[in-house]
């Protein structure tokens, strides 16, 4: 099972060439590579983007996710609240690996939906993909310009209330302890301080907006539930503010709009 963006791209692009066999296509190996090429390259990016803050000597951001998270809940940190609430047992609950499961659906869902529109209708996987690629690239630079603390590394730091980084307590129920293992090597890997905004939140909420137009009203209802599950999740497990998930809303919204107003100049200038 891949359980990391290289592995799941990987798969992606094998299964996309095994898929497309049937159409007889000679080219469509170069297909593959020409399409998910920059896909590749902004994965590798984003790996090697980890170290830009601590290149460019920006401080970390500290306050103002929390702050926020306070002001908009009453004086109380969400993510407090909720652990507090559903997570008082040292022993994770079966409920926790459907917890598990959308976390880790972060590394596989938006490449699956990508390469599904791929085979089924090229001129929106263009649209979701460009809009896809610009939003990664807004993320990092913000990651390189204003480097932001999660709340678990806060609270390890004391500087919030105690709160546990806990995605991964639900693969014991379904008894892949190996996938935990993996995700929690994977995350002490990344850029830890790549909190704002949250690409977790964004990706989904990205989806949402592409395929809103596409899809009936079951879809549109399930990318919404998704969206939200993935929200509830990310505070739930200390990964993220309710701030850093909302600014990931706001990017993915400002990504489709920007291209689409481009789209849409091109197309008048074509029209001319």
């Amino acid at each position: 099972i891949p359980l990391d963006r290289e592995q799941v791209l990987l798969w992606t692009t094998a299964g996309l060439v095994a898929v497309s066999f049937n159409k007889r296509d000679d080219r469509i190996l170069l297909r593959v590579v020409r399409d998910w090429v920059p896909l590749v390259c902004l994965l590798l990016l984003y790996d090697l983007s980890r170290g830009a803050a601590d290149a460019l000597g920006m401080p970390v951001q500290e306050w103002f996710p929390a702050w926020f998270d306070r002001w908009l809940f009453g004086g109380e940190l969400p993510t407090w609240a909720l652990q507090r609430r559903f997570l008082t047992s040292p022993e994770p609950g079966r409920w926790e690996a459907l917890v598990s499961l959308v976390y880790v659906s972060h590394f596989i869902i938006p490449y699956a939906i990508l390469a599904a529109l791929w085979i089924r209708n090229r001129a929106v996987w263009v649209a979701a993909s460009t809009r896809f690629i610009v939003l990664t690239l807004m993320a990092l630079a913000t990651y390189a310009l204003v480097p932001t603390a999660p709340p678990w590394l806060l609270a390890r730091q004391g500087k919030i209330e105690p709160v546990s980084r806990s995605a991964a307590r639900g693969w014991g129920q379904l008894h892949l302890t190996i996938a935990g293992d993996l995700v929690e090597k994977g995350q002490a890997s990344v850029n830890l301080v790549a909190a704002l905004p949250s690409l977790h939140a964004a990706y989904p909420m990205l989806f949402v907006i592409v395929l809103w137009p596409i899809v009936g009203p079951t879809g549109r209802a399930l990318a919404l539930s998704y969206s939200c599950a993935m929200a509830f999740v990310l505070v739930l497990s200390a990964e993220h503010f309710v701030f850093d998930i909302v600014l990931g809303w706001a990017y993915a919204l400002v990504a489709c709009v920007a291209i689409q107003r481009i789209e849409h100049r091109k197309a008048q200038h074509v029209a001319v």
